[in-house]
């Protein structure tokens, strides 16, 4: 790009006119930063059947939760649930 007067060049203004010459160079790490940032709940119902003698196992639900994905712990994993009928009744009897 030329200009009829170089005082209104970019590169007369200090801009630099955008280019990046032979022995300059610059590391993007200096003039990018970045910090992700994000966070996870999630709640999984399961149900399921087994053969007899075990039958209905009910609905478990498995809870996963993570204040920050990005930092390099596991997140935080936890179940409720059900348990098949022939258990519970062992459990009763």
């Amino acid at each position: 790009m030329t200009f009829p007067d170089d005082d209104f060049s970019p590169v007369a203004r200090g801009y630099g006119g955008g280019v990046v010459s032979g022995g300059q160079s610059t590391n993007l790490g200096d003039l990018v930063s970045l910090t992700p940032t994000g966070s996870l709940s999630v709640r999984l119902p399961i149900s399921g059947t087994l053969p007899a003698p075990f039958g209905n196992l009910g609905t478990a639900t498995v809870v996963v939760s993570d204040s920050n994905v990005f930092s390099g712990a596991a997140p935080d994993v936890s179940s409720t649930g059900a348990q098949c009928r022939s258990a519970r009744r062992a459990r009763t009897n």
